[in-house]
């Protein structure tokens, strides 16, 4: 999961949307340096970046060691390598974020009631979860999807999707080749190495993520879409979920 990808994640992900991502989450619980904030899915660190910019202690769970290594290099976090479906021995937290669809590359079909237990077992009462999804329009959207980039360093990226029915749920496969440049001498003819990645994404319908969530014990629910500014459905980009426990 994101190793080769992980190099040209960074160029991929627009800046703005990290900024999004942090409005989003002060608009929902205020002030978040008030907050000691484990971020589920981390990636890279821009995200954990912004938080710590508010002076908030912060902590990230990822489950490739590559894109972590690229975290250590942006923040002060105290980052862990594993899944993000087990939180136990993790030190304590009383906001819980999860962005970029990072839940949609959950996808066994207990996953997702698996982790919202889980965080609603580590959190403390009154703590917040805040993550998004890919709504199922979203995800029927990459059926026979293609794109091609080129990054400053000469690395190709193609990118392919396909999307399968299942029942009660959407997934997506992504198979991603990338061209790496291989350091040739000058006036040398340009060589390649190419590198192939298979990721996975599923979702459900905006009704099943709050049905497991509630039976995850999640009582406070509410589902927006566009980060917080319009009504949610299930043609809508992205779902947001602000969750509360207590």
């Amino acid at each position: 999961m994101y190793q080769d990808f992980a190099k040209v994640y960074d160029h991929l992900m627009p800046s703005e949307m990290y900024n999004d991502w942090m409005e989003y989450t002060e608009q929902v619980v205020g002030d978040v340096s008030l907050h000691k904030v484990l971020d589920l899915g981390c990636g890279s660190g821009d995200f954990l970046q912004l938080v710590e910019s508010t002076g908030a202690v912060t902590m990230g769970v990822d489950i490739s060691p590559e894109m972590l290594k690229l975290a250590a290099h942006k923040v002060k976090a105290d980052l862990y390598l594993q899944s993000m479906l087990d939180l136990t021995g993790l030190p304590t937290a009383s906001l819980v974020t999860s962005f970029c669809d990072s839940v949609c590359y959950l996808t066994q079909p207990d996953d997702w009631l698996t982790l919202f237990q889980a965080v609603h077992d580590f959190l403390p009462n009154q703590g917040w979860f805040l993550f998004d999804v890919h709504s199922l329009g979203t995800l029927a959207n990459f059926d026979d999807f293609m794109y091609r980039d080129q990054l400053e360093d000469g690395t190709d990226l193609i990118w392919e999707s396909e999307v399968v029915e299942e029942v009660n749920r959407l997934k997506v496969h992504h198979h991603l080749t990338i061209y790496q440049p291989i350091e040739t001498k000058e006036h040398e003819e340009a060589h390649f190495e190419k590198k192939k990645e298979h990721h996975i994404e599923v979702t459900y319908s905006m009704d099943q993520i709050e049905m497991m969530l509630k039976q995850a014990g999640f009582n406070q629910v509410n589902v927006t879409s566009d980060f917080g500014q319009e009504v949610a459905s299930d043609s809508s980009e992205r779902l947001f979920f602000a969750c509360r426990k207590g």
